[in-house]
This record gives structure tokens, sequence and C-alpha cells, in this order.
């Protein structure tokens, strides 16, 4: 997983849920790049746009489960899906994305569940140990 300009806790707390999920699951996390610089809102005021992507935001994930690759990667306001196979077989997709931040959609879904989630304390907990093991 690769995180603009520094690692951050959505990137750990998306790794911390695929370990959660997937015992045997080798991560590694680290910084590449940089944050995108702030738009002049003035100018596109009426369009409504993906937030721009922050320090530590995930900026592409790949998972290899031979004999597939599966990656994400964003680009400005796009998310870009691609599934390679050995047997020649290719899919990509492309989807705008909304333009809420991440943590504000996160945080709408924590919004929604009552009482304890297993699943979010699990992925945290394993974040907390990626976070240990990140070099900087």
């Amino acid at each position: 997983m690769v995180c603009a300009g520094a690692v951050g806790a959505e990137g750990l707390l998306l790794l911390g849920w695929m370990q959660s999920r997937i015992k045997r699951l080798q991560a590694e996390i680290l910084a590449e790049g940089e944050a995108d610089p702030e738009e002049d809102t003035a100018v596109n005021a009426g369009a409504r746009r993906a937030a721009p992507m922050s320090l530590g935001q995930v900026r592409a994930l790949e998972f290899e489960a031979p004999p597939a690759t599966f990656s994400l990667r964003r680009e400005k306001g796009i998310l870009v899906g691609n599934v390679k196979g050995d047997d020649d077989g290719y899919c990509a997709n492309r989807v705008r994305l909304p333009p809420d931040t991440p943590g504000r959609l996160l945080a709408l879904e924590l919004n929604l569940l009552s009482g304890h989630d297993d699943l979010y304390a699990q992925a945290a907990q394993a974040a907390a140990k990626l976070l240990a093991s990140v070099r900087t």
C-alpha cells in the first residue's frame, strides 16, 4: 500500500482491516510522492469534485492472490481498479470519486453503527501493530 507523502490513519486502518480478515497476509505500507496541492475553490465553485488527496491518504493499493493481481490507484478525482490474471485476462474500471473526503465517509458509516463494532476494533488493533513497524 502506498500513502501520499506520509503513512496515515486511512492506510493503516485499511491495511489493518485486511490483516484482521486475511491471517496469512504479508503487508507493506510506505509513503511516496506528496499530497495534492490545494486547488483554487473560486475557479471551480460550481463543480463538485473529489476532495484533494491529503497527506497520508491512500494513493495506491495492490493485492496479489496468485494467479491474479488486484490494484486500486487514485488519479486525481478518479479511482482506477485493475485486475490481471495469468490467462491473459485483464479488467480495468474507472470510477469518479465522491466529493467527500474518505475520513468524512468513514465517520458517516460509524454513525450508522450502534454498539460495539468487532471488525473495526480488530482493524484498529492490527493498524496499531502496523504503525509500530513503519520505518520513518
